[in-house]
């Protein structure tokens, strides 16, 4: 980063003031570090204690017995609460914010895994990848499949499967977190340049046209950035097509770019390509008993938290005028809670179709979900992916793209600025409804995301592996 040297300057007890608002809020705000180990916590503490004293010490008494206050670079005070919290926290809803004239500067709280390809093409040969010219790279380059969550490293080449030419070959992947064009890579003095995924979005309309067909369906559904009712015209679109989909052969999902939102949408899809019974879905979201659940998923409840979400509403209120349940849950706890009191509420809503043997053998949809990410599938938009897989447990899925964006673990984040220097952070407020779940993902999803069984880095190669499946699937 980029020292600013004509950033504003804030004084030494102003720095105090923010540093302690900053620790406040880390510690009244966010999920992440309220669900973080003991371990964690005293790390973070002991950063932070570190950097007080170093501020405290440029504090000198004058001859008026006064403060003479020496002036900070908020530059400088940004880096330093980056260096505070590290990356302990693995949450990539969360970030500490430095805004300056045009300039934005994020520092996530867990590492970005961005990906970069090879430009050519690699043949398996034994335990061997060869060029076209037939030479040999070193079989050190592992295939990424082979490799356990925790062993993949940034600034690693890996070997991923790509159809290409109606074949299976391999590229080569390498991890970064730097956002350039390319990178560059020398290994025994073979200097590679490795670039990003290269999509045209526009090309969505041709797939649409394609393969919404009479043996298979194309749908790329919307998000929250979508108008309510832009959502809602193409949901009822997509939920036309699911219920005259029930014996097609291959549904393709294309979620990239997708930012996630509300599930509510895309569950229903789920029940009318699987031929469930709808009433399943629809009795439970009518009978939810809000006084034992009030809100989606699992929460952080403090009083900052809670004003936060009673100021959503209030935004929102040219699309929902009537006082939900839940902003009536969270209005109590900003009225009863202390400034101090933090708590967890762990959703107890016993979700009916999820992990349900009885559900997954009544589900009569039979042919491949092909399910499509890139690094933009942030959140739902690529938990939509082990939701099919993993809660209903359908099998006849796979993934193809590249890695999503890894920010599958917190949610629902809101931004706090500090008061003097003006930088802001933002922290989640929300998890998945199981813990057990949440903590898989932060060990093996957050910041990595899910890796596709089939990679693609051009909006060629996705072209021709959409036409290789349902060619293969298609009869």
């Amino acid at each position: 980063m980029e020292n600013k040297s004509n950033s504003k300057t804030i004084s030494t007890s102003e720095a105090l003031q923010d540093l302690e608002q900053f620790y406040f809020t880390l510690q009244k705000c966010s999920l992440a570090y309220y669900l973080s180990s003991e371990q964690e916590k005293k790390e973070i503490e002991s950063r932070y204690n570190n950097y007080r004293e170093e501020l405290l010490k440029k504090k000198a008494v004058s001859k008026k017995d006064c403060y003479d206050e020496k002036q900070i670079n908020t530059f400088d005070f940004y880096t330093e609460l980056t260096k505070i919290m590290g990356k302990v926290l693995k949450d990539k809803h969360s970030s500490l914010i430095y805004e300056e004239n045009e300039d934005i500067i994020r520092y996530k709280f867990a590492e970005d895994f961005i990906p970069y390809f090879s430009s050519d093409y690699y043949l398996k040969k034994n335990n061997y990848f060869v060029e076209q010219s037939n030479k040999i790279i070193k079989n050190t380059y592992k295939l990424l499949c082979e490799c356990k969550n925790e062993e993949i490293r940034q600034n690693t080449p890996y070997m991923i499967p790509i159809i290409h030419n109606n074949k299976e070959l391999y590229k080569i992947v390498f991890f970064s977190d730097t956002n350039d064009k390319n990178i560059c890579y020398t290994d025994d003095s073979k200097k590679y340049v490795f670039y990003r995924s290269d999509f045209d979005y526009s090309k969505w309309n041709v797939y649409n046209s394609i393969y919404n067909n009479a043996e298979s369906a194309y749908w790329c559904c919307p998000y929250f950035y979508f108008e309510p009712a832009v959502k809602e015209n193409l949901f009822n679109a997509f939920s036309k097509s699911a219920k005259s989909s029930v014996n097609k052969n291959i549904i393709f999902i294309d979620n990239r770019t997708n930012q996630g939102g509300s599930p509510f949408y895309h569950i229903q899809l789920l029940f009318e390509l699987f031929g469930l019974d709808l009433n399943i879905f629809t009795d439970y979201i009518a009978n939810l008993d809000y006084s034992k659940n009030p809100i989606e998923g699992s929460a952080l409840l403090s009083k900052l938290v809670a004003e936060q979400n009673i100021r959503v509403y209030e935004n929102q209120k040219k699309y929902t005028e009537t006082e939900t349940e839940d902003i009536k849950y969270w209005r109590n706890v900003y009225q009863t809670y202390s400034n101090d009191k933090v708590d967890f509420l762990l959703e107890n809503a016993n979700i009916p179709w999820l992990h349900n043997k009885e559900i997954t053998n009544s589900i009569k949809f039979k042919g491949l979900i092909v399910f499509i990410i890139d690094y933009e599938s942030v959140s739902w938009g690529e938990l939509f992916y082990d939701y099919i897989k993993s809660g209903f447990n359908y099998k006849n899925i796979i993934l193809v793209g590249t890695n999503s964006n890894g920010s599958a673990t917190y949610g629902n984040p809101f931004v706090y600025t500090l008061k003097n220097s003006g930088i802001k952070m933002r922290l989640s407020s929300r998890t998945d409804d199981s813990v057990n779940d949440s903590n898989y993902y932060r060990q093996n999803i957050e910041g990595k995301g899910f890796f596709p069984d089939y990679w693609v880095s051009t909006e060629a190669e996705l072209a021709e592996l959409i036409d290789y499946l349902y060619k293969q699937n298609v009869k």
